[in-house]
């Protein structure tokens, strides 16, 4: 029997990986599977897996190029390729901003690199242009990596992970006019040397009146919570709530 690998959920829809490299697609919750086509791409059962607003599909061949699919998953074009050294840190590196349709992907670099960028897609993931570039090595909030790129459903806007260690590292988000990006709590904002790194994460979980987020340091191996009430104050207070072995 040739096993699945799950790349999507949403309710009882289901999007696969066969071992024999075929794209599956299940809208019972698994119980049948029909094969779309065969990828010759190398989809990887860890890259991330996106299913627009318009049913096209997305997700990365093993090299790390953006592959698109607006046929259910049956045949698939490149249509992004990564800079040298650059890649998705995971499931969470990219997202889609509900309100606009825009797809925004953050690069994690796995090689020495003087920026990293974070991409936007406003045509369903045809083309894919530079929205915003931070310098590895320039100033006291350069930014080193981008560790994830969500949707936050509740404020609605794409918030951006980054790290690591420096003044800049934290939470940011798209603007209001979605023209740049903005702090939400950043390691500049503390003064303390034991609150050094709190902002630090690789993914937030979103509430209603908080954002919620573990320490990606084991110099703050905590789960952190702030009141949505505490963006744009200098100081936010930040809470640890619990501590992670």
């Amino acid at each position: 029997r040739t096993p699945y690998r799950i790349l999507y959920a949403e309710g009882d829809t289901l999007y696969a990986i066969g071992g024999d490299s075929t794209i599956r697609k299940s809208t019972d919750g698994g119980d049948s599977w029909e094969v779309k086509g065969y990828n010759n791409q190398n989809v990887s059962s860890s890259r991330p897996f996106l299913k627009s607003q318009t049913g096209t599909l997305l997700t990365f061949a093993s090299n790390s190029r953006i592959i698109r699919s607006t046929d259910d998953g049956t045949t698939w074009n490149i249509v992004h390729s990564p800079r040298p050294g650059t890649l998705p840190l995971g499931t969470q590196s990219w997202d889609i901003d509900e309100e606009t349709g825009y797809i925004y992907y953050g690069e994690y670099n796995n090689a020495p690199q003087t920026e990293i960028i974070l991409w936007v897609s406003k045509d369903d993931g045809e083309t894919w242009e530079e929205f915003k570039t931070f310098s590895t090595t320039d100033g006291p909030q350069r930014i080193s990596h981008i560790h994830a790129v969500q949707y936050d459903h509740f404020a609605k806007r794409i918030v951006i992970c980054t790290g690591d260690g420096t003044e800049g590292t934290g939470l940011w988000r798209i603007n209001k006019e979605g023209t740049d990006i903005e702090p939400i709590v950043i390691n500049s904002m503390f003064s303390d040397p034991l609150d050094r790194d709190i902002p630090r994460s690789i993914g937030i979980m979103p509430f209603e009146n908080y954002i919620v987020w573990a320490g990606d340091t084991t110099l703050n191996p905590y789960v952190f919570r702030m009141a949505r009430s505490e963006i744009g104050k200098d100081n936010p207070v930040v809470e640890r709530l619990y501590r992670l072995n």
